[in-house]
């Protein structure tokens, strides 16, 4: 255990290393950390919206729950395992290149990982182009993490896997959700005319 948590303080050192060093390259990552979640959220209230006919537009708006539920049952899944393994931040015990604030609640799992790791996921069984975007977006707000100073690189890989285990859990229900939206939108049509 010593090794891993030595390894992931190297890992740490390499990428905060970068920061404070390369303007361009800071304000690249001080972006993805602070909005690379809501470009996302952005995306998928776009796809509410979007679709050619009833039948596109219902499984657009099935895409974004079930994108939706995945981040919420991985930012619980989350907040329970913070509550029972507390880990200190990078900035409490070490120098680091500190480029954001942050409070000094606990590192392990990183819920910024999680949530966009969930999303994207989420994304990848029904909008292909929209799952490259999406998890281009997650790899770099989960890389940024790290970089800013805020995450060690292991809340971050442990951070995707919840996401990534979230949102298969809700893809695997997801049939149940699309059955009820189904049923929502025809009483809600039903309601209009």
């Amino acid at each position: 255990m010593e090794y891993l948590v030595a390894l992931d303080y190297q890992w740490f050192q390499v990428i905060n290393g970068w920061a404070n060093h390369y303007r361009i390259l800071d304000a690249a990552m001080v972006f993805f950390t602070k909005l690379g979640i809501p470009l996302m959220l952005l995306y998928l209230a776009s796809l509410v919206v979007r679709g050619d006919n009833a039948e596109k537009r219902l499984r657009n708006r099935t895409t974004v729950m079930v994108a939706l539920c995945a981040a919420v049952l991985a930012l619980a899944i989350n907040g329970i395992l913070a509550q029972l393994f507390f880990r200190d931040r990078p900035f409490i015990d070490h120098a680091v290149n500190l480029l954001v604030y942050h409070d000094a609640t606990s590192s392990w799992p990183s819920n910024h990982a999680a949530i966009s790791a969930a999303m994207a996921m989420s994304l990848c069984f029904r909008r292909r182009w929209g799952a490259r975007v999406c998890t281009t977006i997650a790899v770099l707000v989960a890389l940024s993490r790290v970089y800013v100073g805020v995450h060690y690189p292991m809340d971050i890989i442990s951070g995707f896997i919840i996401g990534i285990v979230a949102s298969f859990i809700i893809i695997g229900i997801s049939e149940k959700l699309e059955h009820l939206l189904i049923r929502l939108q025809s009483h809600y049509e039903k309601q209009g005319s």
